[in-house]
């Protein structure tokens, strides 16, 4: 368990090797592409459980949120 998370997460220790993966996998998987909206648990694709996740609507409504809250426009 993960006792400086703000979020109580039971998650099992990982090698650094394994740690790393998911990012490794961000940055060089061909099929991240296809998971448009996905994020990354230990190196596996993994869908949005909500549904204030999903669809282009909320992802402009996001966008221009996080732009909003960092006070910069990103092209």
């Amino acid at each position: 368990m993960l006792s400086w998370s703000p979020v109580v997460v039971d998650m099992p220790a990982v090698t650094k090797a394994e740690g790393c993966s998911s990012q490794l996998v961000a940055a060089f998987d061909p099929e991240l592409k296809d998971h448009n909206g996905a994020f990354l648990l230990y190196s596996t694709f993994k869908e949005p459980a909500v549904d204030h996740a999903k669809g282009e609507e909320n992802e402009m409504r996001f966008w221009e949120l996080s732009e909003k809250l960092v006070g910069q426009k990103f092209e």
